[in-house]
C-alpha cells in the first residue's frame, strides 16, 4: 500500500506509470488513495474514470460500472454519452445485454448525440436481439439497418450484416438471415478479423434449414481458416461434434475434446469472457458425460446372442446346436449299443447253461449207457 502522506498528484503519477506498466492492483491503491485526498470535482471525475478503466483491465465489471456511475456525477470534461457507451460496453462484455440496452438508449438521449451514431446504433441493436422481451417488434432488425447509413468508426460493414443475420436467425427466419451472411462474406474475409464468426454463424442458419451437410463444409472451414480464433474454433469443433454423433461417435467425441481444448485455452488466454467460455465448456462436457454414460450401459447389458444378430453369434449358435446334436447323437449310439451287449451277454449266459446240462447229461448218459435219453436229449436242445 502506497503512504497516505504522498500529496494526490503524485499518487496519480505513480498510478498512471503502474498502469502502463501492467501492474493494476498497485495503481488501483495509488487511485483510491488520491481520491480521498481531493474535493476538486475536475480531479474526481479523471480519478474516477481512472479507477473504472483499471478495475475494467482486471475484469471486474461490477465494480468499473460503479465508478463509470460515478464519472456522470461530475460529468465535465468528459462527454455523457461516451461514458453511457463504456458503461454499456461493460454490461454487454460482462452478458448484462438489458443493462447494455438501456445504457445505449441513454447514450443516443444525450445533447449532443454520439459523433459516430452509427457505432451506437450497431451496439444498441446486437445487445437488444439477445433480449427477446425487450425486442417485441422486430426493433433490432430496424435499428441494425438504420447503423449502415449513419456515421461511423468503428464498425464495419460486414460486421452489421453477420450481427443482423445472427438477429434473423435468432428468430428463425433463416432464409433471410442466410442473405445477410452472404452479404457480410460478400466484403471479403480479408476485411475480417474473426472470419470464422461469419463462418460459424453461416453455418449454424444452414442447420435450421437443415442443410447439414453445407454446415459442416463451414464449420471445417472455420477450424482451418489460418485467422480462426480459438473460440471460433471451439464452436465449430463443437458443433461438429454434435453432428457427427449420429453417424461417427469416435469422430464426434474427438471432435468435442478438440471443442473443450479450444475454449479452455480461449478461457486461460482471456481472449473471451470467462462466462462466455463456462457456458460453452459445460455444454461440451455434457455431450462427453453422455458418451461415457451410454458406454456405461451398454458395458452393464448381460450379452445375450438371441438378441445380437451378429455372424460371430451365428456361428456359434449353429456350433453349439450341432454339439448337442452329435453329444445326443453319440449317446444314442452308446445305449444302443449297451443294448446290443446285454442280449450278447445273455445269450452267452443261455449257451453257458445249456453247454452244462448237455455236458451232465452226457456223463449221466454215458454212465448209463442208455441212448434214448442221449436222443431225447438232443431232440429237446435242438428243437
Amino acid at each position: 500500500m502506497v503512504q497516505n502522506q504522498v500529496p494526490f498528484e503524485t499518487l496519480i503519477n505513480q498510478g498512471d506509470t503502474q498502469s502502463e506498466r501492467g501492474h493494476y492492483e498497485t495503481a488501483l491503491d495509488c487511485y483510491l488513495i488520491a481520491l480521498e485526498l481531493t474535493k476538486d470535482e475536475i480531479i474526481l471525475e479523471k480519478l474516477n474514470y481512472k479507477i473504472a478503466t483499471t478495475h475494467l483491465a482486471l475484469n471486474r465489471f461490477k465494480e468499473a460500472i460503479q465508478f463509470y456511475k460515478e464519472v456522470l456525477k461530475y460529468i465535465k470534461e468528459y462527454c455523457a454519452s461516451d461514458i453511457y457507451i463504456k458503461i454499456g460496453r461493460v454490461n454487454q462484455t460482462s452478458g448484462n445485454n438489458r443493462e447494455a440496452v438501456l445504457s445505449y438508449r441513454a447514450a443516443l438521449a444525450q445533447t449532443p448525440k454520439p459523433e459516430f451514431e452509427g457505432d451506437v446504433l450497431y451496439l444498441l441493436g446486437e445487445a437488444l436481439y439477445k433480449v427477446p422481451e425487450l425486442d417485441t417488434a422486430d426493433d433490432s432488425i430496424k435499428i441494425l439497418e438504420d447503423a449502415l447509413s449513419k456515421p461511423r468508426k468503428y464498425v464495419a460493414i460486414w460486421e452489421i450484416h453477420n450481427t443482423k443475420g445472427h438477429a434473423l436467425s435468432q428468430k428463425e427466419r433463416f432464409l433471410e438471415a442466410l442473405k445477410e451472411f452472404d452479404k457480410a462474406l460478400s466484403e471479403g474475409t480479408e476485411q475480417m478479423d474473426t472470419p470464422g464468426n461469419v463462418f460459424n454463424n453461416k453455418a449454424a442458419c444452414l442447420e435450421g434449414l437443415g442443410r447439414t451437410k453445407e454446415a459442416i463444409h463451414l464449420y471445417q472451414e472455420t477450424l482451418t481458416h489460418y485467422r480462426s480464433r480459438k473460440d471460433t474454433k471451439g464452436y465449430a469443433a463443437y458443433r461438429l461434434g454434435v453432428l457427427y454423433k449420429i453417424t461417427d461417435l469416435n469422430l464426434s467425441k474427438r471432435y468435442l475434446r478438440s471443442a473443450k481444448g479450444f475454449f479452455e485455452h480461449a478461457k486461460q488466454s482471456g481472449q473471451v469472457p470467462e462466462w462466455y467460455a463456462d457456458n460453452h465448456l459445460s455444454n461440451i462436457v455434457k455431450e462427453l458425460n453422455e458418451f461415457d454414460r451410454d458406454i456405461e450401459i451398454e458395458s452393464s447389458k448381460p450379452e445375450n446372442p438371441a438378441f445380437n444378430i451378429s455372424p460371430e453369434n451365428i456361428l456359434m449358435f449353429i456350433n453349439s446346436n450341432d454339439l448337442q446334436f452329435q453329444q445326443d447323437n453319440k449317446s444314442g449310439n452308446q445305449d444302443k449299443k449297451e443294448n446290443e451287449n446285454k442280449k450278447s451277454n445273455r445269450l452267452i449266459l443261455v449257451i453257458g447253461i445249456i453247454g452244462l446240462i448237455i455236458a451232465i447229461l452226457t456223463c449221466i448218459g454215458g454212465y448209463l449207457a442208455l441212448p434214448q435219453v442221449q436222443l431225447w436229449i438232443s431232440h429237446y436242445i435242438f428243437n
